[in-house]
């Protein structure tokens, strides 16, 4: 059997940097060589395995699969350039692919007598484990930034507290105005958007601006509040309470997922079981 490897370390390093192996660094193409080594010979395991004889490459799905990745292309020259330049040729390629849908094929057989994950079962975990599905409280929140700057005449620290302190004076008299202000004077990009920051949970912002911000009520403006990056107002424009995801929300994923990690663990059983290559 001809040695597919490069075809693996290509994978892999796209997989990682979404870049070939030869633009990497050394380091990083170490890495990449030695983990690709230990996944062929893993897959050499797999390939001897009793299953594997029941799982024979179709030449269809295989011709597929090379056509899939032909159209990538403009044209076959440089198909034929980018696979020399990676250490393959077509023959290599076809190989490489024909084993990757064998060893899928092995894997989908080794599952296909795990029982299937019910929504009864979900609905079990679920309940069991209810605090992974909680909805963290948050609050739709928008802010101006004046930055200090001591080589800046304006945005001096004692000058800069004075410029957000003057925002937060016309604030005082019209919060509906806060978005124009944001856009007249804060200095962080979101003054494109108001000052918009969206919803934010705890944890988020600086300690600084989180200190204030999980404290604040709907439609409430902070003071000038010091963080690293100057000084800043916060407004809370709504609240939103802790909850939970309701079961029904997240019930199709969660059997999706409790069904991956049940083929994953017959998976390891099985491989544990394999004679070494």
């Amino acid at each position: 059997m001809t040695n597919t490897l490069p075809y693996l370390e290509f994978q892999t390093a796209i997989a990682r940097h979404q870049q070939p192996l030869s633009q990497l660094p050394e380091e990083a193409q170490s890495e990449i060589r030695r983990d690709a080594s230990r996944q062929w010979k893993l897959e050499e395991r797999i390939l001897k395995s009793p299953e594997a004889l029941r799982c024979p490459a179709d030449p269809a799905c295989v011709a597929q699969a090379l056509e899939t990745i032909r159209a990538r292309y403009a044209d076959r020259g440089s198909y034929l350039a980018d696979l020399a330049a990676n250490g393959l040729d077509e023959a290599l390629l076809t190989e490489a692919l024909a084993r990757e849908l064998r060893v899928e094929a092995v894997l989908a057989l080794v599952t296909s007598s795990v029982p299937k994950v019910t929504a009864q079962d979900a609905e079990i975990f679920y309940w069991q484990h209810r605090a992974r599905f909680e909805i963290s409280e948050a609050r739709q929140t928008r802010h101006i930034l004046i930055t200090i700057n001591e080589d800046l005449a304006s945005n001096r620290r004692a000058e800069a507290l004075a410029r957000i302190n003057a925002v937060a004076a016309i604030l005082a008299a019209d919060l509906s105005a806060f978005a124009d202000q944001a856009m007249r004077h804060s200095e962080c990009p979101t003054a494109m958007s108001g000052g918009e920051l969206g919803w934010v949970t705890r944890g988020q912002l600086y300690p600084e601006l989180d200190a204030v911000l999980c404290e604040m009520h709907a439609g409430q403006l902070s003071a000038a509040v010091e963080s690293p990056l100057g000084f800043h107002l916060l407004y809370c424009e709504a609240v939103r309470e802790a909850s939970f995801h309701d079961f029904a929300e997240v019930a199709d994923k969660l059997v999706e997922s409790l069904q991956k990690r049940r083929d994953k663990q017959a998976h390891t059983e099985w491989l544990k079981a394999l004679k070494p290559a």
